[in-house]
């Protein structure tokens, strides 16, 4: 709903090793709970496929696909 959300991902021998969100407009309280887990999932699971969190679906969302479109430039 904010707009877009931009990150930069740290790759180690093909594993995410760091996400940074670059810049966002997601509605301040609810969406760093909700990055902040994402990417934790992210990392730990080492797939953007990961559960969204409950209340921040969009923001959830947003920022999967975020991550997965910055992996697809990195191939």
């Amino acid at each position: 709903i904010g707009g877009p959300i931009i990150v930069s991902v740290t790759l180690k021998d093909d594993k995410i090793i760091q996400i940074e969100v670059v810049s966002h407009n997601e509605t301040k309280g609810v969406s760093e709970n909700a990055i902040g887990t994402i990417i934790s999932s992210i990392i730990e699971n080492q797939t953007t496929d990961v559960d969204a969190v409950s209340g921040a679906t969009i923001t959830s969302k947003a920022l999967m696909n975020a991550v997965k479109n910055a992996l697809e430039k990195k191939e």
